[in-house]
């Protein structure tokens, strides 16, 4: 609740781990920055008893790794509006193993040790003093056939409802409650741009 915004790295662990070797890595947001990266150096710096750590080191010392269980999803497509049936489906589409390796070899062509994407999630999306569950998706590409692009949804567990969904004036449209980067700069929003996540150049650079 301290930041506004917070990133989720995806890279590829070990092939023998759950969901294909995926881990994910949580950092503030303000902590990736290149332009405010500096700020945050100085201040480690200058912090009583913290010895000084290089701007790499700090934000490895940002990262934090993200434990996540495999659950039964319980939701059922039948009966549900339109664009609901499209975000669970979604979701079976990860939960499918053929689909999920499928996708992950293609997307991880190196093996181990490789940052995929990170989600930009902004945090006053999610309803405070609420439990809420984040689902791995795979949404498809309309005008691709058998391709699929990963998605987060997000359910509040205290109203069952898909905070992805927007309903207003009887229209329904969907939510960007995590923007997945790359592809950066998208629709001109900063918060996407390549300068503000730091740890895709230092991957890049070891």
């Amino acid at each position: 609740p301290v930041y506004n915004r917070l990133h989720i790295y995806i890279g590829k662990a070990t092939s023998c781990e759950a969901a294909g070797g995926i881990s994910f890595y949580g950092v503030p947001s303000v902590c990736d920055y290149e332009n405010t990266i500096a700020t945050e150096y100085r201040n480690y710096k200058t912090e009583y008893g913290i010895g000084a750590k290089s701007e790499t080191e700090l934000i490895n010392s940002k990262l934090v790794p993200i434990n996540f269980t495999t659950k039964a999803f319980n939701y059922s497509s039948k009966g549900q509006p339109a664009a609901a049936q499209l975000l669970i489906e979604s979701i079976q589409n990860w939960n499918n193993s053929t689909t999920r390796n499928k996708w992950l070899a293609s997307k991880f062509p190196k093996g181990t040790g490789s940052v995929l994407a990170a989600f930009d999630i902004d945090v006053s999306d999610f309803e405070p003093s609420h439990e809420h569950e984040c689902y791995l998706a795979l949404k498809p590409v309309p005008e691709s056939v058998g391709s699929y692009v990963l998605d987060l949804v997000i359910v509040n567990t205290d109203t069952n409802a898909f905070l992805n969904i927007k309903e207003e004036n009887g229209a329904v449209s969907f939510r960007d409650l995590s923007r997945l980067v790359p592809p950066f700069g998208q629709e001109g929003l900063p918060s996407t741009n390549a300068s503000n996540f730091g740890i895709f150049s230092i991957a890049q650079n070891t």
